[in-house]
């Protein structure tokens, strides 16, 4: 093998440290493959109306297709708008023979003894349909069509009679036509749609116009492929593969916690949409430069930055993020339609003093090893982890990420013009799914996100942000991931200016956060005001039980400048806790559960703590204190629930206390931060 220098072919010595490292690279990945070699697919034998075993990602797409509440999202589809003369005949000519090169696309599905297997249709056949959409004016067309659209790439299949496949015409004008394709997710992955966008083309101008058909016999079928994987699966020493996932993800978390804009649903829901961002081209030519410098992949430099997004945004260090790979690792595949797809599960620690070099290290090392480990799938994974079931987030990781770099393809059937279309997605598999495209044009972010858990805005700014932690990252990869900010200087302006045009007068009557809080709990009482955990309160509802808690300590003296401990895990308890306290007169004092017992005493002495809210699980680590009298907002609630539900009226002066925070102490003891409520408000 031989590097190319600026001269001419360089020598070993010759060559730069990083040129080294990438030389190593190379060496390794033919060393692996040439140890790994994969055994060859054998074809079986088709016996008429027996039953095939489906491969393990087929079987997981019949489960979700049987439970899912949007079916549309285990669909692929192709959209494109022809304008010229369309030959029927030779379209319908084209579908007949991808049916019969394409054996997956003629199978139908059912279960066996919690099995999934596939058995020929007994008359497979598809027919272009076409219809005619016309309405009065451009933009009445224009909505019907997208409206055709979307009932074609949504309609439903019924795996256990229909094949997985349909083609639609619609015919919008005089010679003016949108082609649709649509497979279940079942028989064909995004690599498939490449596949049969390009037979189309050939095929088409075959029967068309008598073009050469420059289509080599394939050498397997999907059915082949399928007993493959599961003998070479079931018959082979997997352990070490096993070992590999269940030590890259021990102890990881099993939920990402992103602040969502309602609450997660009960049963995860499918419904989905899109939001696209273009990369300034300055900052893709940085990325590319960086990339460089660092000697990294693309993929690599935008997961990194995707998962300090993603941290800034959870608050979580532990990152887990899945990603998919083609899964088309035999060569006798690759020009197959069928599902090879599988997914690989990228987890990724970020610590605050980690630089932005050592980030991309780190994370071009763990993604060597997943990729090096990839055949093992994804639906076994998550049986081997025996990871807990939870039916309103994906098992692993909610937080999808990919990133292709490709020419923008498009069906070019000969004497007419063709155009990608795009239509309108509806459907989300994930909480969150970031994909990067890499085109000739330039680079381009989709955002797919599920829209019973964010609103526009949100993914909007959310992918903003992203772009300015990139522009961050090419920036210096000696800044550490502490100093990585999601805010730009515009936002830090914006925020500014606005909390710096408070005015006295403005605050003469509603001056202090609860009293903001309780003017809100007014205007909006049935809006979901916090979120944690699947539970939710709307305003009202939180407001009233602060009210109740307050009522309940001021019978026991709370009154302001009097300091009251706040010792409760993160929960909706927290936040009831803080208001009730406020709205008392009190100020608060957090107190962390993880805090020594040295340190949780000298606070509470030197705030003069006398009454501490909690919750019964940590009340046993005060109960050594004597004085203190401790409220269990779980175990008590009965008896401060009694207390009113209106808003208390209690005279706070600007200058009484809000909170009190206790420094680290790492210099000697901790030292108390008083914030008056004037400070808080300014």
């Amino acid at each position: 093998m031989a590097i190319q220098a600026k001269s001419g072919t360089a020598t070993l010595t010759e060559l730069s440290e990083k040129q080294k490292a990438v030389l190593a690279l190379r060496l390794k990945k033919q060393n692996y493959q040439s140890e790994n070699s994969i055994a060859a697919i054998e074809k079986i034998q088709r016996v008429p109306k027996e039953n095939y075993i489906a491969s393990y990602s087929q079987k997981r797409f019949w489960f979700l297709d049987q439970f899912s509440s949007n079916k549309a999202v285990n669909y692929v589809h192709l959209a494109t708008k022809l304008t010229g003369r369309l030959d029927f005949k030779a379209l319908q000519k084209t579908a007949d023979e991808i049916l019969r090169r394409h054996e997956v696309l003629r199978m139908v599905y059912r279960t066996v003894d919690d099995e999934v297997y596939c058995t020929f249709h007994s008359n497979p056949k598809c027919e272009v349909r076409v219809k005619k959409v016309a309405a009065l004016g451009k933009q009445s067309l224009k909505k019907k069509i997208n409206s055709e659209i979307l009932s074609e790439i949504t309609a439903p299949f019924d795996l256990a009679k229909d094949i997985p496949i349909r083609i639609s015409v619609l015919n919008t004008g005089r010679d003016e036509h949108i082609l649709i394709v649509v497979m279940h997710h079942i028989a064909a992955d995004m690599w498939s749609l490449r596949i049969l966008d390009k037979e189309m083309e050939i095929l088409y101008n075959h029967y068309a116009f008598g073009a050469p058909l420059e289509l080599e016999p394939l050498p397997v079928q999907y059915l082949d492929y399928a007993a493959w994987q599961r003998k070479r699966l079931e018959n082979t020493d997997n352990t070490a593969e096993i070992d590999y996932w269940k030590s890259a993800l021990k102890g990881a978390p099993h939920c990402l916690k992103l602040p969502t804009d309602f609450p997660r649903p009960a049963v995860q829901t499918y419904n989905g949409a899109t939001h696209k961002f273009y990369f300034p081209e300055d900052l893709s030519k940085s990325i590319k430069k960086a990339c460089a410098q660092q000697a990294v992949t693309p993929f690599v430099f935008m997961l990194a930055a995707f998962a300090v997004l993603l941290s800034r945004y959870s608050g979580m260090n532990d990152i887990v993020i899945g990603s998919p790979v083609a899964g088309r690792m035999n060569k006798s595949v690759e020009k197959l339609i069928g599902l090879f797809i599988n997914t690989i599960a990228i987890r990724i620690k970020l610590t605050e003093e980690c630089s932005v070099g050592e980030l991309l290290q780190r994370v071009k090392k763990v993604v060597g090893g997943a990729m090096a480990h990839q055949e093992y799938p994804f639906e076994k994974l998550v049986r081997e982890l025996e990871t807990p079931q939870n039916l309103s987030y994906t098992p692993v990781f909610q937080a999808m990420f990919n990133y292709q770099s490709i020419e923008k393809n498009v069906t070019q059937f000969s004497g007419m013009q063709a155009e990608s279309v795009l239509p309108v997605n509806n459907t989300a598999k994930f909480d969150i799914n970031l994909a990067i495209k890499h085109m000739m044009g330039g680079i381009i972010g989709q955002l797919t996100y599920n829209t019973d858990l964010f609103l526009p805005q949100t993914i909007e700014r959310i992918t903003k942000h992203y772009l300015n932690v990139l522009r961050q990252m090419t920036a210096s990869s000696e800044i550490s991931f502490a100093q990585l900010e999601l805010l730009d200087e515009h936002e830090k302006e914006t925020i500014i200016n606005n909390l710096s045009r408070t005015q006295k007068a403005d605050y003469r009557y509603i001056p202090y956060f609860h009293r903001l809080f309780e003017e809100q709990a007014e205007k909006t009482p049935n809006a979901t005001a916090i979120v944690c955990d699947g539970r939710f309160y709307t305003y009202g509802e939180l407001n009233a039980r602060a009210n109740k808690l307050a009522g309940y300590l001021q019978k026991l003296g709370i009154s302001p400048e009097k300091c009251v401990g706040l010792f409760l895990e993160r929960s909706l308890e927290l936040v009831v806790g803080i208001l009730g306290i406020l709205k008392a007169g009190g100020a608060y004092v957090p107190l962390d559960p993880i805090f020594p017992d040295e340190r949780m005493r000298h606070i509470i002495y030197d705030a003069k703590i006398e009454v501490v809210v909690t919750q019964q699980s940590l009340s046993q680590g005060l109960c050594n204190m004597a004085s203190l009298k401790l409220i269990s907002l779980d175990s008590e609630w009965d008896a401060i629930e009694n207390f009113p539900a209106q808003n208390p009226d209690v005279g706070v002066l600007p200058d009484n206390l809000m909170y009190v925070l206790y420094t680290s102490g790492s210099t000697g003891k901790p030292k108390g931060v008083e914030v008056e409520h004037k400070n808080y408000i300014n």
